[in-house]
């Protein structure tokens, strides 16, 4: 038996291009004009503060205080109202008949939203992890260590689930093995992680990873 690692905003939801138009909403205001879909393919799984750092020295701006508190709060009204879960991922879940567990980057309280908003709290119970409590952000392994030990299981009976870079070499140092979920196809073959392009193909990906 083994357990199962997955990152929430797209890997599990759909949430990557919904955020940042948020964010280049509120970014606007500020004198900063971004693109939303060039945002999620420059900042894929980064740390927010992270983004908004390089972003205010990119545009020589400053954003006013109390910025993030103000987005999080219009991104959680959003994602109420109009989430989704990643296409065929309640599915895949529920054929994967094993210990389940998030870690992502994001806020516990974002976690909730997002994993309550689709449907998907019931598989993960309690078992959520937050960079923000670990004190460890991607790309750095910490987290996903903290998951596993949490869990009750050593790195090599576990499978972490990413969709971004940073999430594949958080994964890769903490010495768990990684599946990429790519489903634009944009990375044609990796040397550190199991590319699969939709949610169908992960139960028998699990399968033949646990089994060998």
């Amino acid at each position: 038996m083994g357990c199962l690692i997955f990152d929430s905003d797209g890997t599990l939801v759909d949430s990557e291009l919904m955020n940042n138009e948020v964010l280049c909403l509120e970014l606007r205001e500020s004198g900063i004009n971004e693109d939303p879909a060039e945002l999620v393919l420059r900042y894929r799984g980064w740390k927010l503060a992270a983004v908004l750092e390089e972003l205010q020295e990119l545009h020589c701006k400053s954003l006013p205080a109390g910025f993030t508190s103000t987005f999080r709060e219009h991104a959680k009204i959003r994602l109420e109202q109009s989430l989704n879960a990643i296409p065929d991922v309640t599915e895949a879940l529920a054929a994967l008949d094993y210990p389940k567990c998030v870690a992502s980057n994001a806020p516990v309280e974002k976690i909730h939203t997002a994993l309550t908003a689709t449907g998907l709290a019931g598989f993960f119970d309690s078992n959520i992890f937050s960079a923000y409590e670990v004190g460890s952000w991607k790309p750095e392994p910490g987290l996903f260590l903290h998951a596993a030990d949490s869990m009750g299981f050593d790195v090599t009976d576990c499978i972490v689930v990413e969709d971004s870079d940073i999430g594949v070499q958080a994964a890769v140092a903490a010495g768990i093995p990684v599946v990429l979920y790519d489903p634009t196809q944009r990375v044609e073959q990796s040397e550190e992680a199991i590319v699969i392009h939709s949610m169908s193909q992960l139960p028998d990906i699990v399968g033949g990873l646990f089994a060998s």
